[in-house]
């Protein structure tokens, strides 16, 4: 199996964990309408991601995975330096 093949599986379960949990939803969910609609969202675009790296992946030959992996750890250690340098204390969110 490929990894779409788990990734539909994993869906269908989803469905059905919450169509079990919740029998009615309109009665029983407890999620109002905007954050329904930010949980929806938020899994487009994991989905949407998962979906653009296989695409990626597949058209572009990539160097080892070693490499990769060193790349992408040394580029979050720079992000999260500058990020610690210029914001100090963090991001202030405003709650809604």
């Amino acid at each position: 199996m490929i990894w779409t093949d788990w990734m539909i599986i994993a869906f269908i379960v989803i469905l059905v964990f919450i169509g079990l949990k919740f029998p009615d939803p309109r009665r029983n969910w407890p999620l109002t309408v905007k954050n329904t609609g930010k949980l929806f969202g938020f899994t487009l675009v994991i989905a949407a991601f998962f979906i653009l790296v296989n695409v990626v992946k597949n058209k572009i030959d990539w160097p080892s995975d070693e490499v990769v992996l060193f790349y992408f750890i040394l580029i979050c250690f720079f992000i999260l330096l500058i990020l610690g340098i210029f914001l100090p204390k963090g991001i202030k969110l405003k709650r809604s």
